[in-house]
């Protein structure tokens, strides 16, 4: 008894500090655990000529809808369940719904493409499910009408030419006698990548592969590595201290070293295919960048300065050949002779950190601390947002947008990293992907083999034994 009245009494005393700490300002923090979120997203083209818009993507099962935009294309988030068996059902007046199977859910999917979209087939007027004679007939009710006419209806006129026709008859016989089960097979894609990711906190690149985890590895680093590029015969350049280095890729053996006290603050390094290597420096001298070329024998051939500008992160080429990057808040198109072509002040931005050139001239540009990536038109205007503050998921945390990649669909893979210290990199997810509508489609994270993140190669399709370069805005190989 008298035990047991102690274990009260303590018990009693625990109760009394934590309140005590709590009413001080101290609280206990718990781990929240979210069950995932996975997303769906696609685009959808109607057979006939009509409006892309307008098409309703029910995700049964879930009550999630989403409603086409001029474009075709739907975006469906927050799905959390461990439901079996669900599906997509397209409709939308005059078309023949259509449903996609997609049986359970563990990865977000992509449905289809703009390239390959979803056809939607028209003809299905009384939406019974069916196109037979019974939508012909419904046609002949003001067939050889015109709009304005008594007789005209909207809703017979397949084509949306005004004029219900023979036209319109010929849409009904195209699939004529035809259910919902009549359309070929869509297979989802789930969203899965391989990449190569350059952890700073831990000085690892680290290779990950999410179709087959047997191949993933890492490379312990000499050096805390800004930038890296892939240059062919599987090897990949990478920046480091004073200069750069060179690994291979199949080995991980590193292959080459170069240093000089010239080029202390490297930030970033890009190779051409004439084997001239340009090197991005910090100078903490003249408050500015220099940006120096090397020729194949890394004999400096050309220098560029740039004062006034600090923290000085990725450099870039842009389709004209000139130089694209970013100081503080300030985002630079120069030269190698130090013109200035262009300089964008962004603003609430103290951190531009990469940008990239799009084939319109626009640019593309995240802005670190500020977490978004943003399309600039040529007079500077913000035109596109990618992410930004609040984040869509609370567990995702956005802290600082670094390295991106513009994916051959349009979809953009950014870096977000979390802090200097190995365990900064539980703070938040370590890379995110959006649509070319700025939609999350998915997130990256593992703490327990990465540390912090500020850079992404999307591996997928990608030859290490070619030469890439992002001077088009999408990686690519270059001959």
């Amino acid at each position: 008894m008298l035990r047991s009245k102690w274990k009260l009494l303590l018990a009693l005393v625990i109760s009394l500090i934590c309140n005590t700490f709590a009413a001080a300002g101290f609280q206990t923090v718990r781990a929240e655990v979210l069950p995932p979120s996975y997303k769906i997203y696609g685009y959808v083209i109607p057979e006939a000529e009509g409006s892309k818009a307008g098409f309703t993507v029910t995700l049964q099962g879930t009550g999630k809808t989403a409603t086409t935009d001029s474009d075709g294309y739907f975006y469906i988030a927050g799905i959390n369940t461990t439901a079996t068996n669900l599906s997509l059902n397209i409709s939308k007046n005059q078309y023949l719904s259509r449903i996609i199977q997609i049986g359970n859910i563990s990865d977000s999917l992509q449905i289809s493409t703009p390239e390959a979209p979803i056809n939607m087939w028209a003809g299905d007027i009384n939406q019974d499910g069916f196109i037979n004679t019974l939508d012909a007939a419904e046609i002949t009710k003001s067939f050889n009408s015109s709009s304005g006419d008594g007789r005209y209806q909207a809703l017979h006129d397949l084509n949306k030419d005004n004029v219900v026709n023979m036209s319109d008859i010929l849409i009904v016989a195209n699939h004529f006698n035809t259910t919902s089960a009549s359309y070929p097979t869509i297979t989802p894609v789930p969203i899965r990548h391989s990449f190569i990711v350059n952890d700073e906190a831990r000085s690892q690149l680290h290779f990950v592969d999410q179709n087959d985890s047997t191949k993933n590895w890492n490379i312990s680093l000499p050096y805390r590595c800004r930038d890296y590029q892939l240059i062919g015969n599987q090897q990949l350049l990478l920046s480091g201290g004073d200069g750069y280095y060179i690994y291979n890729l199949a080995t991980k053996k590193l292959l080459k070293e170069f240093h000089n006290s010239a080029y202390a603050n490297t930030q970033s390094v890009r190779r051409t295919t004439d084997g001239h290597t340009f090197i991005g420096c910090t100078n903490s001298a003249n408050n500015g960048f220099v940006i120096t070329e090397l020729d194949a024998n890394d004999k400096a051939v050309k220098t560029a300065t740039f004062s006034g500008l600090r923290d000085l992160r990725l450099m870039r080429f842009s389709s004209k050949n000139t130089l694209l990057f970013g100081g503080a808040n300030t985002a630079v198109e120069a030269d190698m002779t130090g013109k200035i072509y262009r300089k964008i002040s962004i603003p609430n931005t103290t951190n531009v950190y990469q940008i990239l050139e799009r084939p319109n001239g626009e640019l593309l540009i995240s802005n670190g601390y500020s977490v978004y990536a943003g399309i600039f038109d040529v007079n500077g205007n913000l035109v596109k947002k990618f992410g930004g503050n609040p984040a869509p998921e609370s567990n995702l945390n956005y802290n600082f947008f670094g390295g991106i990649q513009v994916l051959k669909n349009g979809n953009i893979v950014i870096s977000n990293w979390t802090g200097h210290n190995s365990g900064d990199s539980s703070n938040g997810v370590q890379l995110l992907e959006f649509t070319s509508k700025g939609d999350l489609v998915w997130s990256w994270k593992d703490p327990t083999t990465t540390g912090s993140v500020h850079g992404v190669i999307v591996m997928d399709g990608v030859d290490t034994n070619k030469f890439y370069d992002d001077r088009t805005g999408v990686l690519q190989p270059v001959n």
